[in-house]
């Protein structure tokens, strides 16, 4: 794996002011790099760049860096999101205990795609099967709509300028207007739907779970051949992941922030939304 010199001295800083044995008592440039025998312009550089990020903080009188606030809010964020997914993981394996069916956990990579962070596999003796770690793209039909769903029109449309659907087999939406129109049907029913839009004999519904701020924390997402999952099954199966999802938003003090006011009537300019509190390149399975 190739290294990253740069980044290896600012992960060495921090480690080393982590390893501070007295609260508040930071160290000077000389002192970092003496002790991690670098070039004291490197440390200089490194710690300069850290502190406007906001990972350091230098004393007014002595200079001297300690750990920045920064550390802080990623410690919370990855506290919770390890909280969310702790909770939602107990939900999953039930769901796929009660459907027989196989599910995924996803978080969202901004501008990216997807993550799958956690999967729960049928029991089934024939199953289907996706990759911890996986990444699926932004447009993946389920998963996708289901996501871009939760923004107003304006925001779907930047995203997919940036990101144009794909024909991942000849039953996806490629046409942008089309898509913008399955994700209005998806923020008004709830769940998305994949029927052959991903791979070909792959179906999937899926709905967003919240945090607290009312952002996506997770999706949740039901899979299976789609001689099983048909198009007059997908309903059942759609309001059962929704109302999981919604319990797992509950448990975990979450609230869905609703769009509304937007384009043509169905939801609203983002800033301008409405709290719904404690409501309700793979496998082709998104």
């Amino acid at each position: 794996m190739k290294r990253v010199p740069g980044l290896e001295a600012a992960i060495a800083v921090l480690d080393l002011l982590q390893q501070r044995a007295e609260p508040g008592d930071g160290l000077g440039v000389s002192e970092v790099a003496r002790r991690l025998r670098l070039n004291k312009g490197t440390i200089h550089a490194v710690a300069q760049t850290l502190t406007r990020h906001g990972y350091l903080v230098q004393g007014g009188d002595t200079r001297k860096y300690q750990l920045g606030p920064r550390l802080v809010t990623l410690g919370d964020t990855s506290r919770d999101r390890n909280h969310f997914l702790s909770v939602a993981k107990r939900y999953a394996s039930e769901l796929v205990a009660a459907t027989g069916q196989c599910c995924l956990l996803v978080t969202v990579l901004p501008d990216v795609g997807f993550l799958v962070v956690e999967k729960q596999l049928s029991t089934r003796r024939i199953r289907l099967d996706v990759e911890t770690g996986q990444v699926f793209p932004l447009t993946a039909p389920a998963i996708g709509k289901c996501y871009l769903s939760t923004l107003d029109d304006a925001s779907v449309r930047r995203l997919l300028r940036r990101h144009r659907p794909r024909p991942f087999t000849d039953q996806s939406i490629v046409d942008v207007r089309a898509y913008l129109e399955a994700v209005r049907e998806v923020r008004a029913r709830g769940y998305g739907v994949s029927v052959g839009e991903y791979f070909p004999w792959i179906s999937a519904v899926a709905a967003p779970i919240y945090d607290e701020r009312g952002a996506v924390a997770l999706i949740l997402a039901l899979f299976g051949v789609s001689s099983e999952l048909t198009a007059d099954a997908l309903a059942g199966y759609g309001r059962r992941v929704v109302s999981v999802a919604e319990a797992i938003t509950r448990d975990i003090g979450g609230r869905r922030l609703e769009p509304r006011a937007v384009e043509h009537g169905v939801g609203a300019p983002r800033g301008e939304m409405r709290s719904m509190t404690g409501a309700k390149e793979a496998n082709g399975v998104a």
